[in-house]
């Protein structure tokens, strides 16, 4: 298995040049070369970003007003695609979303250390109920035959993949009503615009509907919260 995951990804490109929406195979080819090298890059930035919140945690010794459900996605959303890209042998998923794993559970584990008294009981459900739902998924999908197995993943990924850029929405009435955007995660926005948008492209030239889907509904998510951050400025509590 090993050997097939790490097959170079210029093999796995011709078999969808032909059905790429890209003109010109030149062109696309280009495109697919230049987005398979930088997506999975974006990717580890927006995995990153988040350890900027953990460290404002850590600072103040608080959660404020963030919620650790992104966080808990961003798990859930890296395991599921880890997973897709052993099936279809393509490293360029698969490199940043196992990264991804590991920079997720570190700002959980923060998150988790620095939250009150009221928040702990109510983080520890969100994470461990989420755990308990992802764990089970996964043992059930790899009940079912190899033939459809990759595609089961992929539609389940990206049903995930969606939600996790969604989630920061969950604090977007509290946003509006207080004209404060405290509570969304900006770095996390910010690269998840850029990788997106990477991520798109790339699904577009694979012809893989399973990355380019998620990531187009994924690029109009985070654009909203993006504005929702530049129409109500975070404002640093005194």
């Amino acid at each position: 298995m090993r050997s097939r995951i790490l097959r170079p990804l210029a093999a796995v490109a011709p078999a969808h040049a032909a059905k790429s929406g890209i003109a010109g195979f030149a062109a696309g080819g280009a495109i697919q070369t230049v987005t398979g090298l930088a997506a999975p890059v974006i990717s580890i930035g927006l995995y990153v970003s988040p350890l900027k919140i953990a460290q404002e945690i850590r600072v103040k010794k608080s959660t404020g007003q963030y919620s650790v459900v992104p966080y808990g996605m961003m798990f859930a959303n890296c395991s599921l695609w880890t997973d897709y890209a052993l099936q279809i042998n393509n490293m360029s998923v698969f490199a940043p979303n196992s990264i991804g794993m590991a920079l997720s559970l570190t700002t959980a584990a923060i998150f988790l250390k620095y939250s009150d008294a009221a928040q702990t009981a109510k983080v520890q459900q969100t994470l461990g109920g989420g755990a308990l739902a992802l764990g089970l998924l996964l043992g059930y999908v790899h009940t079912l035959p190899t033939s459809i197995l990759a595609d089961q993943l992929g539609t389940i990924a990206s049903v995930v993949c969606v939600a996790m850029f969604a989630s920061p929405l969950i604090t977007i009435k509290e946003v509006v009503q207080t004209k404060n955007s405290a509570s969304l995660p900006l770095p996390l926005i910010v690269m998840g615009n850029l990788n997106c948008a990477a991520w798109m492209v790339y699904g577009l030239c694979l012809n893989n509907v399973y990355i380019y889907g998620p990531n187009a509904l994924g690029l109009t998510l985070s654009l909203i919260q993006l504005m929702a951050c530049l129409v109500y400025p975070k404002k640093v509590s005194a």
